[in-house]
């Protein structure tokens, strides 16, 4: 199966001369470039995003109705999650012991 990534966001973003930290660091200007991810959305996703893009192509494309990830409470990765399944409509499970929870009792 061929898939198309889901357009969560601007996936290309620039790399910018970071001349000041380079000095700091002690090499010579332009010799340090920085990929400018930070910019990548929702949220400042970045490669999180990237991964993201994929993940729910499969998702939808299987006809997923639920995203399922999991994570410490302060997790990126859930956060970005959320959002984007709430951007696709599909709600999300987040939490190992709460997706094996509610899962459990969906399967009764």
């Amino acid at each position: 199966m061929s898939l198309t990534p889901v357009d969560l966001a601007p996936i290309r973003t620039p790399v910018e001369l970071a001349d000041r930290l380079g000095d700091a660091l002690g090499l010579r200007p332009g010799d340090l470039l920085v990929k400018r991810d930070d910019l990548v959305g929702p949220g400042g996703g970045g490669n999180k995003v990237r991964k993201l893009q994929w993940t729910c192509a499969e998702a939808l494309a299987a006809g997923a109705d639920t995203l399922v990830t999991s994570g410490a409470a302060q997790s990126n990765h859930a956060r970005l999650t959320a959002a984007v399944g709430a951007r696709l409509g599909l709600p999300g499970l987040f939490g190992h012991d709460e997706a094996r929870r509610r899962l459990g009792e969906q399967s009764r």
